[in-house]
Parts: structure tokens; C-alpha cells; sequence
């Protein structure tokens, strides 16, 4: 990790502990509220390494701090301004250690409820009636 990731990654994970101190919360606690594993949350914690952006959005829902607060500390400025352009609802789903046939059928099935609901699930997209 370059030197200047490193830093990030501590201060992130001082940041976080930080936080977790004023609101009493555990680890555990802030990988339930966040969706992120135990260990993530003790890894980013520690600062051994800097979080995805998406990550780094739900560990700020998690311990109630603005995004932009973790994503400064991060030098993501222009990340956050992309992701808050999104619009309307939206999701992104991260497959980690499941086969990719289970990871094809899950997409099929979401896809499935996404057009029974008039929702397009591509990036970016507008128009509520495209079923992409």
C-alpha cells in the first residue's frame, strides 16, 4: 500500500473507532448496521486497508457521520459527487465466495422482479419502463 493509502487507511479507521466510542457501539455492531462482515469492519478499522466507496457509504449510515466526512479522509471527493448523482432508487449487489452459476441466477431472479415492477437495473438509466 503507497504511503499516502496507508495514511488514508488510518485515518479512516481512526475515524471509525472514534465514533464507535461516542455512540458505544462494537465492531459487530457497526458490521450489522453496515452489512459489512466483522472482519471488514476490524480490517478498516485498523487501517489495513481503504474501504470501496460503497463501503465507505454504509460504514458512514452505520455510525451516523456524513459521507463525505469518511470520503475526505479518503481523498474521494469525486467519488462521492458521482454517487450522489445517481438517481432514484438503486442497488449494487457484490457477490464474495458464492459460484458464479448461484451469481447468474440471483441477477436472473432480480431482474425478473425488477420488471414486474416497471424498474430498469442498469447504471445510470432514467426511464422507469426500460427493463435492461
Amino acid at each position: 500500500m503507497r504511503a499516502s493509502h496507508k495514511e488514508a487507511a488510518i485515518a479512516i479507521g481512526k475515524a471509525i473507532d472514534a465514533r464507535c466510542k461516542e455512540l458505544k457501539l462494537t465492531r459487530a455492531a457497526i458490521a450489522a448496521r453496515s452489512g459489512l462482515s466483522r472482519s471488514t469492519i476490524t480490517r478498516i478499522a485498523q487501517g489495513v486497508f481503504v474501504p470501496t466507496p460503497n463501503s465507505l457509504m454504509a460504514i458512514a449510515d452505520a455510525i451516523e457521520v456524513p459521507h463525505e466526512e469518511l470520503f475526505n479522509l479518503a481523498g474521494w471527493r469525486d467519488s462521492l459527487a458521482a454517487a450522489s448523482r445517481r438517481q432514484g432508487p438503486h442497488a449494487q449487489i457484490t457477490y464474495h465466495n458464492i459460484p458464479r452459476e448461484i451469481a447468474q441466477e440471483i441477477d436472473i431472479a432480480i431482474n425478473e422482479v425488477a420488471a414486474r415492477h416497471n424498474l430498469c437495473r442498469r447504471p445510470n438509466c432514467a426511464k422507469p419502463e426500460c427493463h435492461h
